[in-house]
């Protein structure tokens, strides 16, 4: 066993600390391994075997959140499942500020902040400034590094080439490739450390997720064991006023709500409002209205929102979930239909490559690789995962170039700065990986003479 590897019956009481702390179902064959990984990455951090690290791990509980937030995905981007925030913009929003003063939305798993500044967007879209104080934006999530780096508000290209071209153009500011929001917007959103599974967060007056008009809660329960994720669904509920709305992910409307949340199927999709037993559902969240009966909108709206629609980003999500439960054949299939919709985005690239090496192919996952970096020659972790691909078929020199002009585009990076595709990784852990992989290569090679 190496120094890195984890007794079976101590990562098992891990797994069920993890679990019991975070509601984290750990369990699954993608989830264990990324677990299996996170620890090896810790283990070698702190300098101590696995027996000693984890022996640490289960007594402090300190050492044991920052493994959880590790464990967190933040893979997100503006304007995500569009279809949603054209529900939100042209019915909901509108609807709601025509009856109520001042709106208070939550966006409750929030990651590095673009779902909480689209909600803002959407806002600064269809209300003049004089009135934006009519609306409360709270973004939650919880790891730390992740609200540092949403409360920033600087996006790489990925994150937001779903912005619409004049919202682009008006709330951001272009810099040296990066993407930097505009405090008119920032200014709309704050931010909080909330963990979903914990009972005494919420609904809590002291940090805002409380008495909501709207919350989203979108692609995060799929990560809790079913209990877990009923606990959370019944607390949101809590945290609504009567007559708000909560908006799931589109793949997380199976499991089971309590009374107090109604389904109403709309033509954009599925939300849920909170009522009292035996109240029937207002005119905003009927799936259809008789045809002379047209809906009247207040004046405080401006103009249809137009949002594009991103169906091979969606696939792509779809992939990489197939490749999570190690089904690389299904996730390989859904990744080539995500190119055919987008051939030209290298993202997608990078994911086929991925997606090939995981699968053994490594021949194949270079050539992807060089692909991405043919259509964006500065795409980071097409770089990075080309040189890892050198380096596995013996292509020392080609694998220390490639290393070396991933270090050369980090120079100027904040060592904190989050990668943009791999939202778990900072741009100075990246730079020591690089470094550590340019030291092992420039070794002698075991047998060659000098």
């Amino acid at each position: 066993m190496s120094h890195t590897q984890c007794p079976p019956q101590v990562l098992n009481e891990v797994v069920r600390r993890i679990q019991a702390v975070s509601g984290l179902a750990v369990e699954g064959g993608g989830f264990r391994k990324s677990l299996e990984q996170t620890l090896a990455r810790h283990i070698k951090a702190h300098g101590t075997d696995a027996p000693e690290y984890l022996s640490r791990l289960l007594r402090d509980d300190a050492q044991l959140a920052r493994l959880i937030e590790d464990l967190t995905i933040g893979e997100t981007y503006f304007f995500r499942h569009p279809g949603q925030f054209r529900l939100l913009a042209h019915e909901i929003l509108p609807e709601l500020l025509g009856r109520r003063q001042h709106l208070r939305l939550w966006s409750s798993a929030c990651a590095t902040g673009e779902e909480p500044y689209t909600l803002a967007l959407t806002v600064c879209r269809f209300l003049p400034p004089a009135e934006r104080s009519r609306v409360s934006i709270l973004g939650t999530d919880l790891n730390p590094a992740f609200l540092q780096h949403a409360r920033a508000g600087v996006y790489g290209r990925r994150a937001v080439r779903f912005v619409p071209p004049e919202d682009l153009q008006r709330f951001f500011a272009v810099r040296d490739g990066r993407y930097l929001l505009d405090d008119e917007v920032k200014r709309l959103v704050t931010f909080q450390r909330i963990n979903l599974h914990d009972p005494a967060s919420y609904p809590q007056e002291t940090t805002g997720a409380h008495q909501c008009d709207v919350i989203l809660c979108r692609n995060v329960l799929i990560y809790f064991d079913g209990a877990s994720a009923r606990g959370v669904i019944e607390r949101l509920a809590q945290a609504l006023r009567p007559d708000g709305v909560l908006v799931l992910g589109p793949s997380e409307h199976s499991f089971e709500r309590p009374g107090t949340l109604r389904r109403c199927q709309l033509k954009e999709g599925i939300v849920y409002r909170r009522v009292k037993e035996g109240e029937k559902i207002i005119p905003m969240l009927r799936e259809a209205r008789p045809a002379h009966k047209p809906s009247r909108r207040p004046a405080v709206v401006a103009k249809v929102i137009e949002l594009p629609r991103p169906i091979g980003e969606e696939l792509a999500r779809d992939a990489w979930v197939h490749a999570e439960r190690e089904r690389f054949q299904e996730a390989i299939e859904t990744a080539g239909r995500a190119l055919a919709v987008d051939p030209l985005d290298p993202s997608l690239h990078l994911l086929m490559g991925v997606l090939s090496d995981r699968s053994g192919n490594r021949l194949e996952a270079a050539e992807w690789f060089r692909k991405a970096l043919y259509l964006d020659p500065r795409h980071l972790l097409s770089r990075f995962y080309l040189a890892n691909a050198y380096r596995g078929l013996g292509e020392r020199v080609a694998a220390e170039r490639e290393f070396t002009a991933v270090l050369r585009y980090l120079k100027d990076r904040p060592v904190e700065e989050l990668i943009e595709d791999e939202q778990r990784m900072t741009a100075g852990a990246l730079r020591q990986v690089c470094e550590k992989a340019i030291g092992r290569l420039k070794e002698p090679v075991m047998g060659s003479s000098t």
